[in-house]
């Protein structure tokens, strides 16, 4: 099973002074990414290490031009993309 063993959360950012976590995204949080020059939301769906770092893979909806939503694809990013945790 993909994810099986895999970190079940990553913590985001820091915050000066004194390095602290600023969030803490764990999977199935709907995130905000940074998606060309704009962000997006997403869902995380696994976290995992890979040899050059944390990575999350994120679940992003496709939206048409009215805004709905016409299906959904999934993404691999350096957990660095995210923006923060939505509420």
């Amino acid at each position: 099973m993909l994810g099986a063993g895999l970190p079940p959360s990553v913590m985001l950012g820091t915050v000066a002074p004194g390095n602290m976590p600023s969030a803490l995204a764990l999977r199935g949080d709907r995130v905000e990414i940074g998606w060309g020059l704009d962000t997006v939301e997403a869902t995380i769906e696994v976290i995992y290490e890979s040899g050059i770092g944390t990575r999350v893979l994120v679940r992003v909806p496709i939206l048409g031009p009215s805004g709905e939503e016409l299906e959904q694809t999934t993404v691999t990013l350096p957990v660095e993309a995210i923006h923060g945790v939505l509420a």
